[in-house]
């Protein structure tokens, strides 16, 4: 008994003095319960005072959005079983809800003006044609679409009443046969489109497009595929993925026939996912948020590089001075405290999955939502009252 005392009095103080990574990250580890919404959820919408989100069958809404982040309100959310198949794409238009489904092989568009919804208008689409896409922008819903034959034949569409109308692409002497839709910004007068290329092989034939609701033309291609665009404040940002360069994320500022490379890029790829947050702890200061994806390469503490990261803005939407990438709870401003042990919880809860979405609550907490790819909805707000707000799933 005795030598077995020693050994295991031995191993105490092995561990109790060791300072290997390995060791420090499985004490950083942050037991996750399971969320309330579960899977790879959609976008989110509000209207009035409610919040949507889709996953798969179901669509989610949170009422009451000026109480986000009290105790008050965690028992918010509530599901509707839809039998319309898998609800792909949720958007928001003049008070009224629309989703994007799949069912039996086949897209459709429905909406709903009532709260709770009640979907009862089925918006008619050409039957050679599958929905992929489904964005909102100034006044309108924009669809990117493909052929359903073997030719693959992509296009953008807009809803207008109760149907369908093309949107024209120029791209000039560019084809983007293969390109698809993967977002639109409107900075006030002006509507652009981020077009990505079907085909992950370069030459590619995406780009980003600028002009009205009906027509535009391309600004320039860059080569590379964009994968996100965002509006702020008048400005617009487009991000793309380098494949000449480790696909390291490039961020572009967009501007009237003009568009512009800035001079930092993330070290890694994008997912496409872009927002603009505030920055908690500076009120005269932004944050535009980046997606990014894994490349299986970080440091000895995780193979994780998931997440997102930051970059600073300024209250007007520009790019701040000497602003560059970093993750988030290092260096102010960010979206999480920056101190001892932030930039660990985040890197060993949301920084472990792909974001696909943002949303941000008009509380006065300003909580932070994210939609995540296989894990669910979380949110940045302060579970335990003291002050210090993590990501956690909402359950």
């Amino acid at each position: 008994m005795k030598r077995i005392a020693i050994f295991f009095t031995v191993l105490i103080l092995l561990f109790s003095g060791c300072n290997d990574p390995v060791f420090y990250f499985i004490s950083t580890q942050v037991p996750v319960p399971p969320p309330i919404i579960g899977g790879a959820p959609t976008d989110f919408v509000r209207i009035g005072d409610t919040l949507y989100v889709a996953s798969n069958t179901t669509l989610y809404y949170y009422e009451e959005i000026s109480k986000y982040g009290e105790k008050s309100a965690r028992e918010g959310w509530k599901g509707i079983s839809l039998p319309y198949g898998r609800i792909t794409y949720i958007a928001e238009n003049s008070s009224t809800l629309y989703l994007l489904t799949q069912i039996e092989g086949l897209s459709r568009i429905y909406s709903s003006t009532s709260s709770p919804p009640v979907f009862s208008t089925l918006i008619s689409n050409p039957d050679n044609l599958w929905l992929l896409s489904m964005y909102s922008a100034g006044s309108d819903i924009f669809i990117g679409a493909r052929t359903r034959d073997d030719n693959e034949i992509y296009s953008v569409l807009r809803i207008n009443g109760g149907s369908l109308s093309p949107v024209s692409l120029n791209a000039g002497e560019t084809n983007i046969s293969k390109g698809f839709l993967r977002g639109v910004a409107h900075n006030g007068s002006t509507y652009f489109f981020c077009i990505k290329d079907a085909v992950d092989d370069p030459p590619n034939r995406g780009g980003i497009f600028q002009g009205s609701n009906s027509s535009a033309n391309i600004i320039s291609s860059y080569g590379y595929p964009f994968l996100g665009i965002i509006s702020n404040g008048g400005r617009v940002y487009a991000v793309q993925n380098n494949y000449s360069s480790n696909r390291a994320a490039r961020l572009f500022s967009v501007t009237n026939s003009e568009l512009l490379e800035s001079t930092v890029t993330l070290s890694m790829p994008s997912n496409g996912a872009l927002f603009v947050s505030s920055a908690f702890n500076d009120s005269s200061k932004k944050l535009l948020l980046v997606g990014r994806q894994d490349i299986l390469e970080y440091n000895t503490n995780t193979g994780f590089t998931y997440g997102y990261m930051e970059i600073e803005l300024t209250s007007t939407g520009a790019l701040a001075t000497d602003a560059y990438f970093r993750e988030p709870g290092i260096t102010a401003p960010s979206t999480l405290p920056v101190g001892t042990g932030h930039n660990d919880r985040f890197k060993t809860t949301l920084g472990k999955y792909p974001v696909r979405y943002f949303y941000e609550a008009p509380n006065t907490g300003k909580t932070l939502f994210a939609s995540s790819q296989n894990y669910g909805i979380w949110s940045l707000k302060d579970r335990d009252q003291n002050g210090s707000p993590y990501w956690n799933t909402e359950n």
